[in-house]
């Protein structure tokens, strides 16, 4: 992309923040700051301005020595104090590029204020720690510190960001991006990776960062779904419910891979560092292939899964478990069309405030505003082109809602035809009744999408009335809703959660009328049982090429039984774990998968008590073995313990048990947890078959200061419960929660020795 294309929107988006620091109480950002310094300074032009930008900056900059928020900037300037931390890393990004490209234009005495101002910066990047698993975040620190530290002089910036890097390819290897498929964060992520691939000063770092880079263009390339001209399938964070549109645009507009919609503007300055920005051949030539199917993992447990069915003209997603934050499409369907049409896509959307597209922002609680959905329990399981999902309202997720409670499923209402079983409808302007039971289609070209609902509960427990509906908004979206509220305000509320269940079906390549008619009989016909208990839900259904299952019970805090089970590929295309064969190619993967050695199984006694070591497992990063005279054979298995990052936010330590009697058993552990910040855990044991014997647990085993033996029992929990443990092989998995918990040995008696 040439500069001269690039350079005046950047100017120009520039002199939008000039004119917001000119009027009286306007409200600005620290980041906007700096990115009008370098855009001023790229374009060699108002200097007074770059040096009026800087004094803004300064005083938005947190000054006081030994405070926590030290180099850090208050995110805008009504804030008061610091509140968002990643605020420094969004502005040292191009304060680095200022510094290293355009000091010497700059006069003495403001070249000498913006380098206090970076030093101070920097201070505050090494202070941050964002956890490996905040992807976007983790990355942007951690390149800011590699190019900031050059530019400076700071080779021991350079080594911390060096390390934090290494650290994450590691947790991307063991656990695939947290932040998975996001139109917003791969934006981000690409940025932090591209400039630091094409500026670092060693070639073992650009080289780091490159690999870094391949992954998410492969991953873009693999989720980029041509016809419809966007990032497609379930998404970890968006704010873009409708379109699913975000800062990662600007990176593909850039590069030629996205044609520049009619009023676009650029917003990155990557291009003018980049020499050589685009798709890499092999990704791009992977997004041809049709049809395909993309599989990945976004965290430490089987759940934290994603699939992704893509055909030409049609493509249909969920995520196996709902990503934190409520900001997630964990269900999704696209259709071919062009961008500037702005055509939605369907979404589920669970929706507690009268928002079904995502318009009504609220604040976060702290700086931003953002247009929350609630947060259900999800659980999903796809096979190919059925998708089958079920949403349950616990109390909990209903703190934020101030109206209905509704589950909607939005779609585009520019379709070829939509139909409720054989008959079809018009949407426009209507609401119209799904009776209970019966399959709605979405129809465009070759493509269908077949939509029923095989379970609802309302909160007065009851089942929920369906409906298709234009509410006349301005986005050209209808819904299927599903109103689990009934309008007699009278009516109270029932001791169950309300819920629902969506089973998608794609079509693809249907040539006429009879191939859209045989898939409608199809789908209508293929059976669908429900098994909905106050304490129990189980939802089962005949895809076109297996059944489908989701099992699950109450309280709804751990993951269902699916069937089929989770992908367990980082970043799979047909089968294949394409992600960890870019990944290999690093020299921090070869290192770290030489050091890795498999754990030994444990054999439990059916007669007395088991001990074993707590470091010999099989765990990956961040987990490391400590050493203490005090722990038995000196040794222990820890998250070191960093000042600023209040959670590990990944890692796990697994061991094989083989159990030769089936029956109950105590599991203690002998710990060494010093204070309330570093004395806890989660932990879970599985059956051979990933079935839940002891679903994941939060256990505090409290605060000890010398190695103690605690037994594992659930928080509220006065004694522990014996665990029920099959004969044959079964799978304890420890997680870190608060780095600085320790952990030297375990302890498993059978219940009554």
């Amino acid at each position: 992309m040439p500069r001269e294309q690039i350079l005046p929107d950047l100017v120009a988006r520039a002199d939008g923040t000039w004119r917001k620091l000119a009027r009286p109480g306007a409200v600005y950002g620290c980041r906007e700051l700096f990115t009008a310094m370098l855009a001023y300074a790229e374009a060699r032009v108002h200097p007074d301005r770059i040096s009026a930008l800087a004094a803004a900056a300064e005083q938005m900059q947190n000054r006081e020595t030994g405070h926590r928020a030290y180099g850090n900037f208050r995110w805008y300037s009504r804030d008061a104090e610091v509140l968002d931390y990643n605020a420094v890393d969004f502005c040292m990004q191009h304060g680095a590029l200022l510094w290293r490209f355009h000091r010497d234009s700059l006069a003495p005495e403001l070249r000498e204020r913006l380098r206090v101002m970076l030093e101070l910066g920097l201070h505050g990047l090494v202070n941050h720690r964002p956890r490996t698993t905040y992807t976007n975040i983790a990355l942007l620190n951690a390149s800011d510190l590699i190019l900031l530290g050059e530019a400076l002089g700071h080779p021991d910036a350079v080594q911390e960001g060096e390390r934090r890097l290494a650290l994450f390819i590691k947790t991307l290897w063991e656990e695939g991006a947290h932040e998975f498929v996001s139109p917003t964060y791969y934006g981000v992520d690409l940025e932090s990776l591209l400039l630091l691939a094409a500026l670092a000063q060693t070639a073992e770092t650009r080289a780091l960062a490159d690999t870094l880079a391949d992954y998410f263009w492969t991953d873009i390339a693999l989720n980029w779904h041509t016809p419809s001209e966007r990032l497609a399938g379930a998404h970890s964070r968006t704010y873009d419910y409708l379109f699913g549109f975000g800062e990662l645009d600007q990176i593909l507009s850039a590069a030629g891979w996205l044609p520049c919609a009619p009023g676009f503007r650029f917003a990155t300055f990557v291009p003018l560092y980049v020499k050589a920005l685009g798709m890499p051949p092999e990704a791009a030539a992977l997004n041809t292939r049709y049809p395909r199917l993309v599989e990945q993992t976004w965290g430490t447990t089987p759940a934290c899964a994603r699939t992704h069915w893509l055909c030409p003209d049609v493509t249909l997603s969920t995520a196996w478990s709902a990503y934190h934050g409520r900001m997630d499409i964990a269900l999704s369907a696209d259709l071919p069309g062009p961008r500037d049409a702005r055509l939605p896509r369907l979404a589920f959307i669970p929706d507690g405030r009268g928002d079904p597209y995502g318009k009504l922002r609220i604040s976060d609680g702290k700086v931003h505003d953002k247009a929350f959905h609630l947060g259900p329990w999800w659980a999903g399981a796809q096979d190919k082109a059925d998708a089958l999902g079920v949403a349950v309202y616990r109390e909990s997720d209903l703190q934020d809602a101030t109206g209905p409670l509704a589950s909607h499923l939005i779609f585009r209402k520019r379709l070829d035809g939509v139909w409720i079983g054989d008959t079809r409808v018009a949407v426009e302007g209507a609401t119209r009744s799904v009776p209970t039971g019966a399959a709605v289609f979405l129809r465009q070209g070759s493509a269908a999408i077949g939509i029923r609902v095989p379970w609802t509960r309302g909160q007065d427990g009851a089942a929920c009335p369906v409906a298709l509906v234009d509410d006349g908004n301005a986005f050209g979206a209808a819904r299927l809703t599903v109103s689990h509220t009934r309008g007699d305000a009278s009516i109270s509320r029932a001791h169950v959660p309300a819920g629902v269940a969506f089973w998608l079906r794609a079509g693809s390549g249907m040539a006429d009328d009879r191939a859209f008619a045989a898939f409608r009989r199809a789908f209508t016909a293929a059976e669908a049982e429900v098994q909905a208990a106050p304490e129990r839900i189980g939802i089962h259904v005949a895809g076109t090429t297996q059944r489908l299952s989701i099992t699950a019970a109450t309280p709804f805090t751990s993951a269902a039984q699916t069937r089929p089970a989770p992908p367990m590929a980082t970043l799979g295309l047909d089968g294949e774990n394409i992600g960890r064969r870019i990944l290999a190619r690093s020299p921090a993967i070869q290192t770290y998968l030489a050091m890795r050695r498999p754990a030994p199984p444990v054999t439990l006694s059916p007669e007395h008590a088991t001990v074993w070591e707590a470091e010999h497992a099989c765990a990956t990063v961040p987990y490391e073995i400590g050493t203490d005279a005090e722990a038995s054979g000196g040794a222990y298995l820890w998250v070191p313990e960093v000042g600023g990052q209040s959670s590990s936010g990944g890692g796990r330590a697994t061991y094989r048990l083989q159990v030769g009697r089936a029956g109950p058993y105590r599991l203690e552990g002998r710990v060494l947890t010093p204070t309330p910040e570093d004395d806890s855990f989660f932990l879970s044991v599985r059956a051979a078959d990933g079935s839940e014997l002891l679903p994941e647990i939060l256990w505090s085993p409290g605060v000890f200061t010398t190695w103690t033996w605690r037994t594992v029992k659930a928080p509220g929990q006065k004694a522990a419960a014996a665990i029920e443990l099959p004969q044959g092989e079964v799978t304890l998995l420890l997680r870190p929660r608060e780095p600085g918990s320790k952990i030297d040995q375990f302890r498993v008696t059978p219940a009554g020795r």
